[in-house]
């Protein structure tokens, strides 16, 4: 009896053991697994860096190759073909070379647009805020009027232009 009673007791023990050892295991895998998980987010962060490191390299080498480009079409000046109004002048890749205020960027069209729309060279002033004087305002208008046709065809065009949208290719 005390062999039976020493063998059930083994047997409980050895499924006891059995038992815990199967637990640590667990308990151990999970440990690795939250150890590999580190390990292996770790890595990903690494890469990651890596990759936007190599990235920002790519980029800092494309705006050095822009800037160069920059730098160089600086170095082509655009001589701006003046007319026989002071403040309008032509400048070649500049609103298609149509005609615009010195100094400001502003075709004489949008000008001549403006007062069509009801503005009044004031109110064109004003809404130019600090890049147009009354004075450039006037001119683009009496341009407009020794230039009349020529301005009304740029204008049609554009408005043609505008009516068509942009260009869509299609697909086969």
């Amino acid at each position: 009896m005390h062999i039976k009673i020493r063998q059930a007791l083994l047997a409980e023990s050895s499924v006891l053991v059995v038992a815990e050892f199967d637990q640590a295991m667990r308990y151990e895998g999970i440990v690795c697994y939250d150890d590999n998980t580190k390990r292996e987010d770790k890595m990903t962060a690494q890469l990651d860096a890596q990759k936007v490191y190599g990235e920002l390299s790519q980029l800092r080498e494309e705006i050095r190759h822009l800037r160069n480009q920059v730098h160089k079409l600086e170095q082509v000046v655009r001589p701006a073909v003046r007319t026989e109004h002071p403040h309008i002048v032509r400048i070649e890749g500049v609103h298609g070379g149509r005609p615009t205020i010195r100094g400001t960027g502003v075709s004489v069209q949008t000008v001549v647009e403006q007062v069509q729309l009801g503005q009044s060279p004031q109110q064109i002033v004003e809404d130019f805020d600090g890049v147009l004087t009354l004075a450039q305002v006037h001119d683009a208008l009496s341009y407009y009027y020794e230039h009349e046709k020529e301005i009304e065809q740029d204008i049609n065009e554009n408005r043609e232009a505008l009516w068509k949208g942009p260009k869509t290719t299609s697909s086969s």
